[in-house]
């Protein structure tokens, strides 16, 4: 009941995880996946993909682009995602772009951390105002 917390098989979306990076695999290099993967070992280099999901053991260094991230473990380095979470226990250290942005307390996030430009809005009242760059 208060034990540590397990990462399921499975994305947020209930689809089953395609791709998984064991926990004692070290991978370093360029790697694409499609569908979700999930990282319980080290990985060191490029990745693209989908749903990425980083286990509670899991560490990458290097530049991600997914279309969401979900970190129970640690990350360095850039990440351009949709959507990232990092969960109770979770670290990342780098640059992040993203336009949804969910931080759970207990976990740490260091870093430049920035919202997609074209998605930035200023809400009053009715009125949607952008925000950003005026293309003259």
């Amino acid at each position: 009941m208060f034990g540590k917390k397990t990462v399921s098989g499975r994305t947020p979306g209930g689809a089953p995880i395609s791709t998984i990076l064991g926990e004692k695999t070290r991978m370093q290099g360029e790697l694409e996946f499609c569908g979700s993967m999930r990282i319980d070992g080290s990985f060191d280099g490029t990745l693209n993909g989908e749903h990425l999901i980083i286990g509670n053991s899991g560490a990458i260094h290097g530049d991600v682009r997914c279309s969401s991230c979900i970190c129970h473990g640690q990350m360095q380095g850039q990440l351009v995602c949709d959507s990232m979470q990092l969960k109770h226990g979770s670290y990342f250290e780098g640059t992040l772009l993203t336009r949804e942005l969910s931080v759970e307390p207990g976990s740490t996030l260091n870093g430049d951390i920035r919202q997609h430009e074209d998605e930035i809005h200023l809400i009053d009242g009715e009125k949607i105002e952008k925000i950003g760059k005026s293309e003259d």
